[in-house]
Order: structure tokens, then sequence, then C-alpha cells
């Protein structure tokens, strides 16, 4: 199904919720280290978490790892945003780690104090999220990777039954610049010269930043956009091509926050990655756009 990026990762945090959740009712809160027969009294968090069980210390670690991944996640949305959002998302991170973790002393007299005290802190992320502002939406877009255009480059053929924005990053307008000089196969060299000589002349009939009327449901757009990697996952290498496209995918997400977005790529691999990345993905073959 494709959704805007903000929705997709939201819908992610509420599973996280669910299984966070279930950690705590798992998870048991020791009575305060600070006795009447105490020679110090502990000023601050003074309880201590209980050990787990072998099956919730299982649940626990794949909670910790996901919660980092959607951090990361959270954290190239919202890249753009002020300092003090920023902030705010990383500061309620915290408490959330340390209840994940549960490695220190706590503040929380019981498990229902400890639940709403994550709720609190979930919502209060979301809530940053929620708070994005970038560009007014430009409706349905649609990322196609480099395999897209060689496969077919000819926009105007694509048989769309919605409305949507075809956007050309960058960094596949000059992938396609190179291969058709450099492709060995003479096909893809074709293929790839009529994508550039396609663009130039939707150039021509107008602004491609506005974006141009292609078909009736169509419009091409590019974008000054280069990917950046600071601030983005740490998963993402800047020396991979398909990461380099995720990481401007990303940029796109920010800057059309409100808007659905689906990479289009017919590579098996790119699909995966997309996946991973919460970008949700469409096979223009199986949708039968050509």
């Amino acid at each position: 199904m494709v959704t805007s990026f903000r929705q997709s990762l939201i819908e992610q945090i509420e599973k996280f919720r669910e299984k966070m959740l279930t950690l705590l009712e798992r998870s048991d809160i020791g009575p305060s280290v600070n006795t009447e027969n105490s020679s110090f009294v502990l000023i601050g968090p003074d309880r201590p978490w209980r050990e787990l069980s072998h099956e919730s210390k299982s649940l626990q670690t794949e909670i910790y790892n996901r919660y980092q991944y959607l951090l990361e996640l959270g954290k190239a949305f919202i890249t753009q945003s002020l300092p003090e959002a920023k902030d705010r998302f990383d500061q309620e991170a915290k408490p959330i780690l340390e209840m994940i973790e549960q490695k220190y002393l706590t503040w929380h007299k019981t498990i229902e104090e400890a639940k709403a005290s994550f709720g609190n802190g979930l919502d209060k992320q979301v809530e940053v999220i929620n708070s994005v502002h970038g560009n007014l939406g430009i409706g349905r877009v649609l990322i196609p990777d480099t395999n897209v255009f060689i496969a077919n480059p000819n926009l105007h053929e694509y048989k769309i039954n919605e409305k949507c924005s075809i956007l050309a990053l960058p960094t596949i307008l000059g992938e396609l610049d190179k291969l058709k000089v450099e492709h060995r196969n003479e096909n893809v060299r074709s293929k790839a010269e009529t994508a550039i000589r396609n663009t130039k002349e939707y150039r021509r009939r107008g602004n491609l930043l506005d974006g141009v009327k292609i078909t009736d449901r169509i419009i091409f757009y590019t974008v000054a956009i280069e990917p950046r990697f600071e601030g983005k996952p740490t998963w993402l290498d800047s020396n991979n091509k398909d990461d380099r496209f995720l990481a401007s995918c990303f940029e796109v997400a920010a800057k059309f926050p409100d808007s659905d977005i689906a990479i289009l790529t017919l590579d098996i691999n790119m699909q995966n990655k997309a996946d991973f990345a919460s970008f949700p993905y469409l096979d223009p073959k199986e949708a039968k756009f050509f």
C-alpha cells in the first residue's frame, strides 16, 4: 500500500508500542533500596528491576534493536526540523531506552507507572514526527530507480490509473548519463539515451522543478536533492549507489511529509532495501504500468 513515510513510520512505532507493553507486563520492580536500617539514603531512582525470564530477555533484545532502528528512521525524517524538535525527540528516547534495558534503578514504584511513563514518552516522539512541516504535498509521489527508466524510458506510455507525480532524482539522472555512454550493452545505452532525451524534452515544455504535465495522470518533476548522510541511518553506505538513492528518498520524505510516496523498482535487492527503510515500493511490471 502506498502511503506517506510519516504514516508508515508511525504505524511501525505503534507495533513497537504493543511489544514494549508486553515486555513491561512481564517485568517487575523491586522495593526501594532505601530501608529504615540503611546507613545512607539514595537520592534519585531507588527501585531495581527484577531479573527477566529467559524468554522475556529474548523479547527485550528484539525490542531494543527495533527501537534503535526506529530512532534512526525518526531522526532521518526530522532532520530538517527545528533544533528544539530534535532535542525533544532525543530527550524522550533516553528514559524509554532505560525501561527497555532495565539495568538501572528506576523512579517507578509499579509496572503501571512505568507503562504510563513509556506511553507518554512515545506519544511525545510521535508528536514531534507529526510536527514536521515541509512543502505542500504534490499528491502521490513515485520515485523510479535507474532500472525503471531502462525498462521503459517513455513516461507518456505508463498506464497509471491515479494522478501522480513521477520524481527523478539527480542520482538517477546522473547514472543514466553515464549509462548512455559507458554501458557495454547497446540496448541499455539506447534506453538511457532515450530517458535523457525525454527529460530534455519535458524541460523544454516547462520548469521541471515545478512539474511538467506528461499525461492527464502524470506530472514529471526533478528535484535538486543530492543525498546527504548526516543524520541518516547508519546502515546507509555513501559508497553504495542504492544507498545513495535511499538517502535521497529520505530527503524527499522530509520535504513532502504529507505526500504518499513509493519507490518504483524492478530490482529485488532495492525492494528489500526499500522495505527495510520503511518506504513502500511498487514493481511497475507487476502493477502493469507498462
